[in-house]
């Protein structure tokens, strides 16, 4: 076969008009102006830019992360365990209809339980969801009035009648809450069952339940 000769069909004066190595075509094409492409100057093509925030949540093009690894919402993670539940209520004790026992009561505050008023709650027994210690220096709160199991509680009193207001000491129990009172100033006990005369002990309580 005989080689072909002659001037080829690509010259440089043409397609390489600069002599840089680079066809002009693909040259153009790759000179971005960064006011047209990087409007913002943040080292993105605006373009790009754009259709990440429409990703966000409540964007138009939201991205769904179910089934995802570690797409359990943004939950509360107080000890690195996803799940846990934050709440609040309002709890009430006052002296029971019968001599000797107690009454209790919570309202929700916030994201909390309803806890239903039970009466005549005496020591050494359990009543629905509350059980008073022989004692009477501690009261259980049953795991079944709240809404998952509880793994961290606080208390705050807010109003003590008489004016002596007890310190509670709330705990973990099992899964249910255990309310210790005692006198702060000599940390002695309190039968709170013979404490409350004709008003009410509130408090605030804070818990952290497992859902």
């Amino acid at each position: 076969m005989g080689r072909r000769s002659g001037i080829g069909d690509m010259l440089t004066s043409v397609y390489d008009p600069n002599e840089d190595g680079v066809i002009a075509v693909a040259q153009t094409e790759a000179d971005m102006e960064k006011a047209d492409y990087d409007s913002v100057i943040n080292a993105l093509v605006s373009l790009a830019a754009a259709h990440k925030t429409q990703h966000q949540s409540g964007g138009t093009d939201e991205l769904d992360v179910t089934g995802l690894t570690g797409a359990g919402g943004l939950g509360l993670m107080v000890d690195g365990v996803a799940g846990r539940v934050l709440r609040l209520i309002y709890f009430y004790i006052s002296d029971g209809t019968n001599v000797g026992t107690i009454k209790c009561q919570g309202y929700n505050v916030w994201n909390g339980d309803l806890i239903a008023e039970v009466d005549n709650i005496g020591k050494g027994a359990t009543v629905g969801v509350f059980t008073l210690e022989a004692d009477g220096t501690k009261l259980v709160i049953d795991a079944s009035a709240f809404s998952g199991n509880i793994k961290f509680a606080l208390v705050n009193v807010v109003r003590g009648d008489p004016q002596t207001y007890p310190s509670i000491y709330p705990e973990k129990y099992g899964n249910h809450l255990r309310l210790h009172f005692y006198e702060f100033g000599t940390a002695s006990s309190i039968d709170i069952s013979g404490e409350i005369g004709t008003g009410q002990i509130r408090m605030h309580i804070a818990y952290i339940t497992d859902a």
